[in-house]
Parts: C-alpha cells; structure tokens; sequence
C-alpha cells in the first residue's frame, strides 16, 4: 500500500510548478502497481476492513495518504494548471483519482488483461483531470 503513494507521488513530482496533465498521467499508469495478485490480496483486506473497525482504521489511512500525495501535488499546480470545475477542489480531484482506480483494478480482477487496464487507466484520468480529454489550460487566477 505504501508503495502504491509512494508511486504516485513520486510520478507526479516531476513537472515543475504547472502540471502537464497527460504526462503525468502516463508516468503514473507506467510505474502503478497493477498485479492481479496484489489486488486479490488487497480485495481481500478490503473485505476484512468491512467486517473489523480496527482493520477499516488502517485501510483508510491507506487511502487517505493515497488521496493525499495526488491531492498535494495539484493543489501545487493550482493557478499553473487548472481543473475541471466539475471535480471541485484538489481533495475532490484525488478522491475522483482514487475511485477511477478502484474501478479499473475492479476490472482487472476480472478479465486479467494489464496492459488493457494501464490504457483504460490513462483514458479515464486524462479524461477527468483535462474536462474530457482536452488538454489541461494554464489557470488565469495567480
């Protein structure tokens, strides 16, 4: 699970103080951990989580670190790069992040194909965080 954030957030520390949206996009589904048996492992303590509090507890600190590393390095991008309006704020840019890959890995778990899932991953990111896949214009607030 730490290795996941670390992932992220490594990937997306490599723009300057704008966010090339698309690259970063790429860069993060390249380096993501997207393997069936990790995410049978991770199904599993996801339902174990919503059966026990205390595993919940964990589980949630997981994600919101996840959420957290995303959301830090587009509130960084703000008035460099702007996002749809539609996402909110920056926590709810991440939490649509979050939930984006939750639905591919649900989709992988099923059909077994990485490579589809890394693309599928990308359209759908580049999508939310360009207002539909056009690309991310420079904000005109500073």
């Amino acid at each position: 699970a730490d290795l996941i954030a670390a992932q992220v957030a490594d990937a997306l520390a490599e723009d300057g103080p704008g966010l090339d949206v698309p690259a970063a996009v790429d860069r993060v589904t390249e380096v993501l951990l997207l393997d069936v048996d990790w995410l049978l492992v991770k199904t599993d303590f996801l339902v174990h989580a919503a059966r026990d509090p205390e595993v919940a507890h964990v589980l949630l600190g997981h994600r919101a670190r996840l959420r957290e590393a995303v959301a830090d390095r587009l509130f960084r991008a703000r008035g460099h790069t702007e996002l749809p309006a539609v996402l909110g704020d920056t926590a709810g840019a991440a939490h649509a992040v979050v939930a984006a890959y939750d639905g591919v890995t649900t989709q992988l778990l099923l059909d077994k194909d990485v490579e589809h899932a890394r693309s599928w991953l990308k359209q759908l990111l580049t999508a939310l965080l360009t207002d539909g896949g056009a690309p991310a214009t420079p904000s005109t607030a500073h």
